[in-house]
């Protein structure tokens, strides 16, 4: 099997960006798990699944014109720490704690914490964090395998498992391969909304000192499915109409006069050829920035308009470059395309948002909720937002009979009641 390969357009942001600008996109996923789990099965799981994805077993090397996949870590490199839990909210925690300590990537790209409960209660949260170069919303599938290695474990099973191939990049997988001079011409003839204003911080502190927050909600699927009903009245998806809330959110509480942005994260997997599998781990997505010139209270209207705006960008500027100069992509953020993503120089300008709202949402994911003497009961997901780029994300999915959600942003640069404020009026928009 080959030990190296480049990184590729995608994967470059994150690294640059990830050196940058202090861990920002750097992915926490918690997985809440009731059962008789103990250290060493989870060490034991997690061997496996080293052994079997590629990625987990990489660090990046600056080459003189890219960055490059290392494939030489040995599972003694990953960090792994084992914390003893004492309340059910901890882990949020830990999370705003590590996600303020990003890993030196020529060292290794991820590491674990076992939150283990006592034996009364038998729940335990397993915490992940990974390098966005390595990891996309195929992170479920993970937690999903690793259950699976548990349940086999503790049967005392023997365990054979396929190691998965070193596959290229998204853009080199791409049924259309683009150029970078096409790719830029593509942004230069998309045109938004003008921005006028944008969203100012609350307070500005430098780099390394922000914390990034989650607000994390529960949605019982009895709700989601009036919701859907509702969507299918108004003729448009659960999604659209979770990014017409926020944005109108953003309107009644007055975050900045002017349109206001939100970017969308699209899943690349089946665009590929051939696809690339949901099990593997990667980072195949993209993202697309749309902006919305909202008059009035109505989240039908927004949601209609959302959902037109986005199908309309995907074949325009969705898809991202094979090949490109390292020098120009330096300068390029996924807050910022049109801008190449250098900011102004203006001081004012360097404290406000390049885009208002995110949302990341993996939909319904049909896994077990139960693997032997093990059930996973809840799931969240999320990213450090050093970089202020990015007011607050909304990172979604859809298990078994509930909807999670995780609302990352930070402080001070926004206000902790503010954030609440602004996630409750969406709340309530769907409700």
């Amino acid at each position: 099997m080959e030990d190296t390969r480049k990184l590729g357009f995608w994967e470059t942001v994150r690294q640059n960006t990830h050196l940058n600008k202090f861990g920002t996109s750097f992915i926490s996923i918690v997985a809440q798990i009731k059962g008789p789990l103990t250290e060493d099965l989870v060490r034991k799981a997690t061997h496996l699944l080293f052994n079997q994805q590629p990625l987990l077993r990489a660090r990046i090397e600056k080459k003189l014109d890219s960055y490059e996949f290392k494939l030489d870590r040995k599972f003694s490199d990953i960090p792994f720490k084992i914390i003893k839990k004492n309340s059910p909210s901890q882990y949020r925690k830990i999370i705003e704690q590590e996600l303020s300590i990003p890993p030196e990537t020529d060292h290794y790209l991820w590491r674990i914490i076992f939150l283990q409960g006592n034996n009364t209660a038998n729940e335990h949260e397993v915490l992940f964090f990974f390098h966005h170069s390595i990891a996309d919303g195929s992170i479920i599938y993970f937690i999903r395998d690793l259950l699976n290695y548990c349940h086999q474990l503790s049967d005392g099973e023997k365990i054979s498992s396929t190691e998965f191939p070193l596959i290229s990049y998204v853009e080199n997988r791409l049924a259309k391969k683009l150029l970078w001079k096409d790719y830029v011409k593509n942004l230069n003839d998309y045109h938004f909304i003008p921005q006028i204003e944008k969203w100012h911080y609350a307070t500005n502190t430098p780099l390394g000192t922000r914390i990034t927050h989650g607000l994390y909600h529960e949605i019982a699927m009895t709700q989601i499915n009036l919701l859907r009903e509702s969507c299918r009245r108004e003729n448009v998806t659960l999604n659209s109409a979770f990014a017409a809330a926020l944005l109108l959110s953003g309107y009644k509480n007055n975050i900045h006069k002017g349109p206001l942005s939100i970017l969308t994260f699209v899943n690349l997997r089946e665009y590929c050829a051939p696809p690339v599998p949901k099990d593997y781990l990667g980072c195949y997505v993209s993202s697309v920035l749309t902006k919305h010139d909202i008059k009035e209270n109505n989240l039908w209207k927004i949601a209609r308009d959302y959902q037109k705006q986005l199908h309309d960008a995907i074949p325009k500027v969705l898809f991202t470059p094979y090949e490109f100069p390292q020098a120009e992509l330096k300068k390029f953020s996924i807050a910022n395309p049109l801008g190449m993503l250098s900011k102004s120089e203006n001081t004012k300008e360097q404290e406000t948002f390049n885009v208002d709202f995110c949302i990341t949402n993996l939909g319904h994911v049909d896994i077990p909720d139960t693997y032997g003497p093990f059930q996973l009961n809840n799931f969240y997901f999320g990213t450090s937002r050093q970089a202020g780029d990015i007011g607050i994300i909304a990172n979604i999915i859809s298990l078994h009979q509930k909807m999670f959600m995780c609302f990352g942003y930070v402080e001070p640069l926004i206000d902790k009641t503010f954030a609440a404020t602004l996630i409750d009026t969406m709340m309530e928009e769907l409700k």
